[in-house]
């Protein structure tokens, strides 16, 4: 089945860039979403994202990260979105780590990202974050007031600090209320079995519109994407064929042609 991987970082490895193809091939990964992390000291990773879209332009969707959310950055986010990025992510306002380096004391709900993720929708983009639930409700704030921004709330919104999923309850209800808001179901190096149980998968199947497939994969691409993908592949073989066309490629390809119409029309 072809597939969209919504969650990839760009490592900045020449032999991690030479095996993107391969890797995506094995597995019919027809478009990569990539980006870096805004919030762990890296800067100028969005000028690499961009290299390497220059050279796999038919595989890659460039996202911009680069930020500190200071006087300045708003003038940077439209630069990329006038060169062509789909939108911004990983965006990192919500991590523990973050919140201890890079952008320590922003929030997402400052007026500085609030204007930043108001311009991903003036450009059809999107925009693809982190929030551990510590920093939800601050996020949350932020989903409300940029109601035309589409966001994607990485990694289900995984508790990594206790190792915990939230409750399915309470993300149908987020979904309910807030219909701008995605959830892609990357987790990096935990058990993506973890949304196996029959609350996960009834949600996963009833709301399959709402739901994107990603791995996180960070480097040593094909090494990780061999070891983790069998069991996002376990948990989404639960659900019917339509249901897995939803989250594994339909989603994403919305998002991306939406962004996509909106560069050609600037371009003629």
């Amino acid at each position: 089945m072809r597939k969209i991987d919504c969650h990839r970082h760009c490592s900045g490895a020449a032999a991690d860039l030479e095996e993107l193809k391969s890797s995506a091939a094995e597995l019919d990964i027809k478009k990569i979403v990539l980006f870096g992390h805004n919030g762990m000291g890296r800067v100028g990773v969005d000028e690499k994202v961009w290299e390497w879209y220059s050279k796999y332009k038919e595989l890659i969707v460039p996202l911009a990260c680069d930020f500190d959310f200071v006087e300045g950055d708003l003038e940077y986010a439209v630069a990329c979105m006038e060169k062509g990025f789909y939108g911004f992510g990983e965006i990192l306002i919500g991590h523990a780590g973050a919140q201890k380096k890079r952008l320590a004391g922003v929030k997402y709900s400052d007026p500085i990202p609030i204007a930043i993720f108001k311009l991903a929708a003036k450009y059809d983009g999107f925009v693809l974050v982190h929030s551990n639930p510590i920093y939800s409700k601050d996020f949350l704030a932020a989903v409300r007031e940029c109601e035309q921004t589409t966001f994607v709330w990485a990694h289900i919104a995984y508790d990594f600090e206790n190792k915990a999923m939230p409750d399915a309850e309470e993300v149908e209800r987020l979904l309910l209320e807030n219909k701008n808001l995605y959830f892609d179901i990357s987790f990096w190096t935990t058990d993506a079995s973890c949304m196996g149980a029959p609350k996960y998968i009834n949600l996963l199947e009833k709301y399959s519109t709402r739901f994107i497939f990603g791995m996180d994969l960070t480097k040593g691409y094909l090494e990780m994407q061999n070891k983790y993908y069998s069991n996002y592949e376990q948990v989404l073989n639960k659900l019917s064929k339509a249901a897995q066309m939803n989250v594994y490629y339909e989603n994403m390809n919305k998002l991306k042609k939406k962004r996509e119409a909106k560069k050609f029309n600037e371009e003629k």
